[in-house]
């Protein structure tokens, strides 16, 4: 289940000081049970297993589910997985996700967990459906206008290759089905691409240009 913020609060529950990584505010630390190595987090760890240094055959992701060991920023102490340190009883993570193994200080993000993604999201549980055909969670500006495509999101983003269901990244529904990186569309817009990369459909209204490059045709 998830919980924020903790129920108790201790002296050093008051400042947040500068625990954590660039990924998240928190006061603990993992222990990758894949390679029993400690890191802020699951994207620390698979940022450094999957850097070019390291060799091919000894690259891999962190199973986020079967994290059991966590270390207190504070004091050091490593412990089984909860939110609250049982030893010098800092809060480790106002935002604590019991299924995830997730900690985070700062629950202005709306965190909530979907029992149907089997992850942590982003955004207020309020805002989101999750869609059983296209196997993740959407605006619910998109209840009812957007095309399913199975397992819409369980693939890599088209344009950098990013895995879409677990991004912390913005991601957009083209009018097609098919999902990509917001700031990918962007990208693709700079670049004079209006076509989704995968089915090659027009994702915005080409109506003006058409009829611009017909005026052109005919005057020539």
């Amino acid at each position: 289940m998830s919980s924020f913020p903790c129920e108790h609060k201790s002296p050093v529950d008051l400042g947040s000081g500068n625990f954590g990584c660039t990924h998240y505010r928190r006061r603990c630390k993992i222990r990758a049970p894949c390679c029993d190595e400690i890191f802020d987090c699951r994207h620390c760890h698979n940022e450094s297993k999957n850097s070019m240094e390291v060799n091919p055959i000894d690259r891999h992701d962190i199973p986020r589910h079967e994290l059991k060991r966590v270390i207190c920023s504070l004091c050091d102490t490593e412990q089984e997985v909860q939110q609250q340190c049982f030893h010098c009883g800092v809060c480790m993570g106002k935002y604590f996700c019991s299924k995830c193994k997730f900690f985070d200080d700062d629950i202005s993000k709306q965190q909530y967990h979907c029992n149907e993604c089997g992850i942590c999201r982003t955004g207020g549980k309020e805002n989101f459906f999750h869609c059983n055909r296209c196997g993740c969670c959407y605006s619910t500006l998109l209840n009812d206008s957007h095309n399913c495509v199975e397992r819409a999101m369980h693939h890599n983003c088209p344009v950098c290759f990013e895995f879409l269901f677990e991004t912390t990244k913005d991601i957009t529904v083209l009018p097609c089905g098919h999902t990509i990186h917001l700031e990918c569309v962007k990208e693709l817009q700079q670049h004079f691409q209006y076509a989704c990369p995968l089915c090659s459909k027009s994702y915005c209204d080409m109506s003006r240009v058409w009829k611009k490059l017909d005026q052109q045709h005919t005057s020539a």
